[in-house]
């Protein structure tokens, strides 16, 4: 399998590529978390979606004989868990109640 970068493989190019790539992954929940950005949320699971085509990628290559393994589908579960818990009706009151005073609190 060809390098989809132009330069040869090294084990610091690797780290270099998963760092970003974690970093990357991490700006979306940041913002839902600490800001409640709706716009965040619809990022996730825009960015969920193009996990989701590889699912057919993994049925294929586990109906010829290749192995899928426990992690991967592990971590299929767990995208589509997230992104429906993202738009259940108890989120959506987070989201739209987050950095809301509570007034009957400070009275």
């Amino acid at each position: 399998m060809q390098a989809p970068v132009p330069v040869p493989w090294t084990n610091d190019l690797a780290i270099i590529l998963l760092s970003a790539r974690l970093s990357i992954a991490l700006i979306p929940i940041a913002l839902i978390w600490f800001l409640a950005s709706s716009f965040a949320r619809w990022a996730a699971a825009i960015l969920a979606l193009g996990k989701l085509i590889n699912i057919t990628a993994g049925v294929e290559n586990w109906a010829i004989g290749g192995g899928i393994g426990p992690w991967w589908i592990l971590a299929m579960a767990l995208t589509i868990i997230s992104i429906v818990m993202l738009f259940t009706p108890s989120a959506n009151d987070w989201f739209k109640t987050k950095g809301a005073a509570d007034a009957p609190v400070f009275e």
